[in-house]
């Protein structure tokens, strides 16, 4: 973990707001009530920013634009609506950055995703900015539309960002559900306010438990002490002022007025910018836990469909040994993989009722990629294949070999195989995409004289796709297992997407053909 993280190199945009802040609270006949959201423009935001991005000199010159816009705004306000697009833009190209942040590295971190979000979350706080300074009728009054602007600017980026940051320190059970409905609390408040009442008072009710339980959790978590009694004030005001939103919504509800916008804006937003907003930005300041760290294995070069072939080979793997213990596993199962070109290939393949339809349809696409061109049909039908080798100074790995496979001369499958070893030997299957290419990290095990390949577990296990933003981990599992029964082989190959089942082959493989 970090000590004390914002250093002079990271300090620029923060400085520059700063500074900003200062010559509109001098001069600017601007309300005061509007710098609720003006701190969090040119302060706040640029500061977690700094910490969590690792900015490029370009990215820093896009937020002091739109840094330099909010402070025009502040002296000529809705005249020049137009300073508010330019900040909306910011937003967006902020929101970009969250996005190929979660680009570089997938489905993987809880903690990690809820930053991406929570930076993804601004552009919708630009939107609604831009949309009370350019008077564009949203459907509620013009401080309804500003109000919603500073939502997503503080319950939305600050807030979501933090729960992220949190999760980096603790990993227990209850983490999930907490920022699962912080995360999505933001839009569940907001469609409740826009469609119905009874979403409104549901979602205002489980986030305020979500925070509440959060805060509980501040001291029962082993915390760095530095950051102990901020990050608690912090969650303290915004659980403090939850409640006031919960009577708001309660108000609304009922009709009997009990809590007003006017309300609202003198209680919920000063305390939240200056006691939430003020305390959550210093704790970040003085500490930044350690961001999770992806892993690290060879990733193929290759992508689209020139797959620069070499000479012709026998097997997927030279040596079997270097996965499992050769007496645990079947001869024939063994040979299998050390002498592919012996054998035939008969495949049923069977998608999911549900996936069907999208099966129907990836299933013309995939035609021309000449990867992954599975049958609709359920019907057996035979599979033939080559394996040729691949010059590694072309693939980026130790002896790629590729095994194309086709159905009456369409290919099939082109999956280019290697190995790697960190904790343990992997097996690392490449199969080349347009522009990108998606890699099976799969650990084996030897399973009841059999072999058992998964892409779940620890470790370097799983599905990745590369592309020219990083290693991306997909939501897609795969499980293979190989086995003997009375003298012959057969292997089941079964694909879930989010932990829901859409793909199963049978295989039936068949002895005695020539090698090569």
């Amino acid at each position: 973990m970090q000590g004390i993280s914002l250093r002079h190199s990271k300090a620029i945009t923060p400085i520059i707001g700063i500074m900003l802040l200062g010559v509109a609270y001098t001069l600017s006949p601007q309300s005061a009530m509007y710098y609720y959201l003006t701190i969090a423009q040119l302060v706040f935001v640029p500061i977690l920013l700094e910490q969590i991005l690792n900015l490029r000199y370009m990215d820093r010159i896009v937020i002091v634009v739109g840094q330099v816009a909010v402070l025009l705004l502040t002296f000529y306000s809705q005249e020049a609506w137009w300073l508010a697009g330019i900040y909306f833009i910011v937003t967006c190209y902020i929101a970009w950055l969250g996005i190929r942040r979660f680009m570089a590295r997938g489905f993987v971190a809880i903690e990690e995703c809820c930053i991406d979000i929570g930076i993804i979350y601004l552009a919708m706080g630009g939107a609604w900015f831009f949309a009370y300074q350019a008077k564009i009728n949203t459907g509620f009054s013009e401080l309804i539309t500003w109000l919603t602007a500073i939502h997503f600017h503080y319950s939305a980026f600050l807030l979501v960002i933090t729960v992220g940051l949190f999760g980096r320190m603790y990993k227990g059970k209850c983490y999930f559900p907490i920022a699962f409905i912080i995360v999505t609390g933001p839009l569940v408040v907001a469609m409740g306010i826009t469609f119905s009442r009874w979403i409104e008072i549901i979602g205002a009710s489980f986030y305020v438990l979500a925070l509440f339980m959060w805060f509980f959790l501040l001291f029962n978590t082993p915390i760095p002490k530095i950051i102990r009694w901020p990050f608690r004030i912090a969650i303290g005001a915004i659980c403090f002022t939850i409640i006031w939103s919960l009577l708001y919504a309660f108000s609304n509800f009922t009709g009997s007025g009990l809590v007003t916008i006017p309300d609202m804006l003198q209680f919920h937003g000063r305390i939240n910018c200056y006691v939430f907003g003020m305390s959550i930005v210093l704790t970040w300041i003085l500490y930044m836990p350690v961001a999770y760290a992806s892993p690290s294995f060879p990733i193929s070069n290759l992508t689209g469909k020139n797959t620069p072939y070499q000479e012709k080979y026998h097997a997927l793997v030279d040596d079997m040994s270097l996965f499992v213990t050769r007496k645990q596993v079947a001869p024939k199962v063994l040979r299998f993989y050390e002498d592919t070109m012996s054998y035939q290939l008969y495949a049923r393949v069977k998608w999911a009722v549900w996936f069907r339809p999208l099966a129907i349809v990836f299933h013309l696409i995939s035609k021309y990629m000449a990867q992954l061109h599975l049958p609709i049909t359920k019907d057996e039908v035979k599979m033939d294949g080559q394996i040729h080798m691949i010059d590694p100074k072309i693939d980026g790995r130790e002896k790629p070999r590729v095994w194309q496979r086709s159905i009456n001369g369409a290919i099939v499958f082109r999956a280019v195989y290697a190995t790697h070893h960190s904790d343990r030997t992997y097996m690392n299957i490449a199969l080349p995409l347009p522009f990108s290419c998606m890699h099976g990290i799969l650990r084996i095990d030897a399973h009841q004289h059999g072999l058992y390949l998964t892409s779940r577990g620890s470790g370097d296990a799983g599905t990745y796709l590369s592309t020219r933003f990083g290693v991306m981990k997909l939501p897609l599992h795969e499980d293979f297992k190989l086995f003997e029964r009375e003298g012959n082989l057969y292997a089941t190959h079964d694909m879930t997407v989010f932990g829901i089942h859409f793909l199963h082959i049978d295989y039936r493989i068949e002895d005695g053909l020539s090698l090569i």
